[in-house]
Formats: C-alpha cells, structure tokens, sequence
C-alpha cells in the first residue's frame, strides 16, 4: 500500500494539474510552516472555501515545506529551512506561509504571557540548537550588535541574532530578503537561563571564521560571458559570506568600453547568491579612450553593487564612485582599494589617490584596539611589479612599513597580472605578509579562502580544482606566526 501511495504522488506531480496558478488569499504572514502550522493553515483555508481537497504528507513528495497543488495542500518532510523558503516553486505549485503570530496581534504578543518573541541571544541561541538537532537547518549561529535585523531570524541556513533592538523590532514579521523570523515558544522561553544546549565549539566556529571567494580579469570574451564565468559565479560554494571581484571586467581594447560591455558583467555578478563588491581595473576605466565615459559606465553598473543584496556589513566607502571600501567582519579588516593598474591617464589624480589610501588606512587602524582585528585582508587589481599605477610602488612600500610596525598577518590579494603566484613576504621579506596574484581570463573559478582568527595559521587558500596547487597556505598561514 504505501509502495502504491508513494507511485500516486510521484505520478500526480510528475503530471501536474493544469489549474491556472492564483494568489492565495491568506498570505498575510511570512513564517515558515512547520507540519502541523500547515496543517492548521490547511483547515483554515478550507473552512475559508480556499481549498476543497486534502492535506497530504510525505517524505517522497519532490518538493519541500508547505505549499498548494490544485486543491490540495501538501508538506513535503525531510526539507532544510532554506529548501522550505524557496517562493518561486516549479509547475502550478504555490508556497504557502504560516502567520506570523497565529492567535494574536503585535501588541498582544508583546503584552502577553505567551508571548514566543526570542528577546536574548540565549534564547535564540536555544532556538537554533533545537532546529539544527532536528535537521531544519544546518548552517551556524551568529550574533553582532552591526546586524540591521534585530532579534532572531533565519538567514539561508544560519540563524542570526540581531542585538540591540526593541521588542517591536523583534517582532517584525516582514523582513527584507531571505530572511525570516524565527519565534520562541514561552516553554523554551522559561528554561533558555539553563539551557546548554549550543557547544562551545559550535558557538566558536561561528565567531571566528570567514569564507569569501575572489576572482578578477574576466570577463574578456564571448565564452567568458557565455559559458565560463556564468558557471564559476553559479559554483560558488553555499559557505560563502561574500564574493570579490578585483577589477577588469572587460577587454577594453576589444570591448571599446562599450555599454554592454559593462551591463553583460554586471548582469552575471547579479546572479551571485552572497553580497558581492565590485573594485575598477585598469580595463574598466583608465583604459577607456573616453576616461569620463569610463567612470560613467562603472558608476552606473558597479557603484555600491553590493547593496543588491541584503548583508549586515558595516561599510566605510571612499573616492569620487564610492569604489574604495572596508569593513570590520570577525576580527578580520578588509581593505578594498582602487587601483587599478595599467597607465593612469593622469599621474598626479593617481598619485592623490594612493595618498588617500595611506591616510584612510592609518585612520581606521588608529581607530581600532589591538584586540579588535587580528588579520588584515588587502584588495586591489594592480600587481605592484607589473602594472606601475601612478605612485603604486610608493604606496605599497608605505603600507609595508605600517604591517610591518603593527605585525598582524596581513595578505593582498590583486588581478592584473593574469596569473596565479604567491609572494611570502610581500617582496619585503616580511614574515606577516603575503601577495596573490590570482589568475585572470575565467582560466580557473574564484579562489576560496578561509580565515579562522582562533588558529595561529589562520589564512587558507584554494584554487578549488585538481592540479592547481597552492604553497602558501592551503594548511593555514603564517605558518609561525602567533596571534
């Protein structure tokens, strides 16, 4: 029999219904439905006249969650939080949510003994521990007073707790993004002040490791635009916290600094499913014949991209386009400049700007405590031995100095040249720090690296492909420097 139910579901939604989609009526909340708020969603739906059929559920239904084929509700069993909050369904199925708060309005919950608001990060944290136990989510906790969001939400397959918020913030049910709300029941609520649920060494990965990818120089032709870099931007791991790209997203030679040159690049950056920073090459601007055009044309397709996407980065930004970036994530400072290697079209603006760096640099750090960051994450496009940008080697022997003074390890990771290398020791003999080069032309996918700021080797780097080695750190480095 149920060799014969499973074959019957596997055939109805093989076939589909060919009822026209609708929206439903009550989709007022934006909660995830566990299986029995589905069920309840079913039988108020069907008082209402909504559905007229069954509720049905099973581990072999394809699709994950709650969600309405035809007249009939389902739950598909055995799905993560981030399958069960996927909206754009396939065929004629709809996703259903559960409201937000079932029996009570805002102000009730707030006034009330039942209330399910996770107010602490311990409860939230209690929360967390109770779904990834039960396979609804597999990702970490985070908490940071930085994040936008307040209280505690899923974000992906992580769930996040936004500190410093008031109740009614807590309890916003309409969230931006991918995010959703996550609620406390009042029993857990009670016992949260005893609970240890959550490992410390669970709530130390959390605090202390950051995964981001990195690519630059593509793309430069039709395949790149077609095949290549689509692909590497698709294949980007679900780890990821964010996606660099370091400069040169067209041949300016061949793409003449054309539109849709940039609009191609920006388009494919856009299916990028992590926050994604976007730093000019020498192609992209300074290459241009019309250097105006250039700014122009980045501005508009790849001025503060990153703000597509819902992140909690706390972003300084700098320069006539906002190009120039950093923010502290982690114990970790990331430095994103412009420079963009190849001949400035004029000396004396490049220069100025590499000195604006320096005094950028020297302001954040002077405004950061020892204890505040313990690595520091260089970006830029040019290779200071090959493309000679204006004051460029002026400025890297300056900023030696001050890595060399503070002796945190710090690694600069730049396009340009085309070409995969390492460089310990930066070309200074520095034993904190390192120069990557990373290959251009979509020749490999976005290299991974990996921080983990409670290791005393904490910088990890992979070409992510058989064959393409790594020296330097694919075990962790400095190799003998202590944090």
């Amino acid at each position: 029999m149920l060799r014969l139910i499973t074959l019957l579901l596997a055939i109805q939604f093989k076939v589909g219904n060919a009822r026209p989609r609708r929206i439903l009526q009550r989709q007022s909340g934006r909660v995830v439905c566990t299986k029995e708020l589905c069920r309840k969603k079913f039988t108020s739906m069907k008082t209402a006249g909504e559905v007229t059929g069954y509720f049905i559920s099973n581990s072999d239904i394809p699709t994950k969650g709650c969600f309405v084929k035809g007249d009939n509700m389902y739950f598909g069993t055995g799905g993560t939080l981030s399958e069960m909050m996927i909206s754009d369904l396939t065929g004629v199925n709809e996703r259903v949510w559960c409201d937000a708060t079932p029996t009570t309005s805002n102000e009730e919950m707030l006034s009330n003994n039942t209330t399910r608001i996770c107010t602490t990060e311990e409860q939230c944290k209690a929360r967390y521990t109770a779904m990834k136990k039960s396979g609804v989510i597999r990702g970490y906790f985070y908490a940071s007073i930085d994040y936008t969001t307040k209280g505690c939400i899923v974000k992906g397959d992580n769930v996040l707790f936004g500190i410093g918020g008031t109740d009614e913030e807590m309890a916003t049910s309409i969230l931006a993004g991918q995010q959703v709300r996550v609620w406390c029941d009042a029993a857990e609520i009670a016992t949260t002040a005893t609970s240890t649920n959550l490992s410390t060494a669970s709530a130390q990965f959390s605090d202390t490791i950051t995964t981001f990818y990195l690519m630059a120089d593509c793309p430069y032709n039709t395949n790149e635009r077609e095949n290549l870099m689509p692909a590497h931007i698709a294949g980007i791991g679900a780890d990821a916290d964010f996606l660099v790209h370091l400069g040169d997203l067209q041949n300016a030679q061949e793409d003449n600094c054309e539109e849709w040159a940039y609009q191609s690049a920006s388009s494919i950056l856009h299916k990028s499913r992590v926050p994604t920073f976007v730093l000019p090459g020498d192609n992209d601007i300074n290459d241009c014949k019309d250097i105006e055009h250039g700014k122009e044309m980045w501005a508009k397709y790849f001025k503060r991209i990153d703000e597509r996407w819902n992140h909690d980065f706390v972003v300084t930004r700098w320069g006539d386009l906002d190009e120039s970036f950093s923010f502290l994530h982690k114990r970790v400072l990331y430095i994103g400049l412009h420079a963009p290697g190849g001949k400035p079209n004029d000396s004396s603006v490049a220069e100025e700007r590499f000195d604006e760096h320096l005094e950028r640099i020297g302001s954040i750090l002077s405004g950061l405590s020892d204890g505040e960051y313990k690595v520091i994450v260089l970006l830029g496009h040019v290779d200071p031995t090959y493309g000679q940008a204006g004051n460029s080697q002026a400025f890297f022997n300056k900023f030696a100095n001050i890595i060399n003074r503070i002796r945190k390890p710090t690694v600069y990771f730049h396009g340009d040249f085309h070409k995969y290398y390492e460089l310990e020791g930066g070309g200074y003999g520095m034993d904190n720090y390192l120069r990557i080069s990373l290959d251009g032309e979509s020749i490999s996918p976005p290299i991974r690296v990996e921080i983990d700021v409670s290791k005393d080797s904490p910088i990890k780097v992979s070409r992510r492909i058989g064959g393409l080695s790594v020296d330097c750190c694919s075990n962790g480095w400095p190799q003998n420097e202590e944090l």
